[in-house]
């Protein structure tokens, strides 16, 4: 998990940014992730460095079930298959199939308070049987299409309603994880969650990549699902990174 920082101070001379790791006499340590994001800021060239401080805020961020290892296996290997240039590959650490129950913006600092939210509903034991019934090719992109059972419908619900104190959706292209550079249409689906593919409209899914498939698959699949995690996202909304996983509570119906 990335460290939060409440500022870091930066200066530009001759073209190129300099870090000043000196503060209050002590040096501090900017892991490369934090590196990359700061090379998007834009300060003015001057013939003197110029301090200035960017502060570390929000990042773009996704609840999601993960699915079981052979569900990963048989989405991976499907990825596989789709023919020309992947812009999602999956694999099972750095772009990781999932079902997405919540996205949105957060601020890095609130991480351990997201964490004691989604603990608290959570406890190792319980699952969720779940079942895909197809693949659906949705306009440029193929997905599972999975059953919107009520258990899993109060979990979306649930927290997308504890999370909503401190999630947004104003999302920029900084608050993705890099690499690979993400495009301007992955933040179309981060702002627009709440609004558009949330509560009645939600849609549980796995994305299997861009581009059709017509595999020759017998439905229904049943699996059974118990790891909630927090993930980083990137381009076309990948989980790219956990920040933290837990197992799921049972769920009752009082939201």
């Amino acid at each position: 998990m990335l460290r939060s920082y409440d500022t870091l101070f930066i200066a530009k001379h001759d073209g190129k940014l300099v870090f000043n790791e000196e503060v209050s006499g002590g040096k501090w340590f900017f892991p490369d992730e934090i590196k990359k994001r700061i090379q998007t800021i834009l300060v003015p060239d001057l013939s003197t460095p110029l301090r200035g401080i960017y502060k570390m805020s929000k990042i773009a961020i996704d609840v999601v079930l993960l699915p079981p290892k052979e569900i990963m296996d048989l989405c991976i290997k499907l990825n596989k298959t789709i023919t020309g240039f992947r812009k999602i590959e999956l694999d099972k650490e750095k772009c990781l199939p999932h079902i997405s129950l919540c996205m949105g913006t957060l601020d890095e600092k609130d991480i351990p308070k997201v964490r004691k939210i989604i603990g608290a509903i959570s406890r190792p034991g319980a699952i969720l049987n779940l079942e895909i019934y197809e693949i659906r090719n949705k306009e440029d992109n193929s997905n599972f299409a999975i059953k919107k059972t009520e258990e899993l419908q109060q979990l979306h619900e649930k927290i997308m309603k504890k999370l909503e104190f401190f999630t947004s959706n104003e999302a920029t292209l900084e608050m993705l994880f890099t690499p690979p550079t993400p495009e301007e249409r992955t933040l179309f689906w981060i702002n627009n969650y709440r609004e558009k593919f949330s509560f009645r409209n939600f849609y549980p899914h796995i994305t299997l990549g861009l581009g059709p498939m017509t595999p020759n698959i017998p439905f229904p699949i049943r699996f059974k699902a118990s790891r909630l995690a927090l993930c980083y996202l990137g381009n076309y909304c990948t989980c790219r990174k956990i920040f933290f996983e837990t197992e799921l509570k049972i769920i009752t119906k009082s939201l």
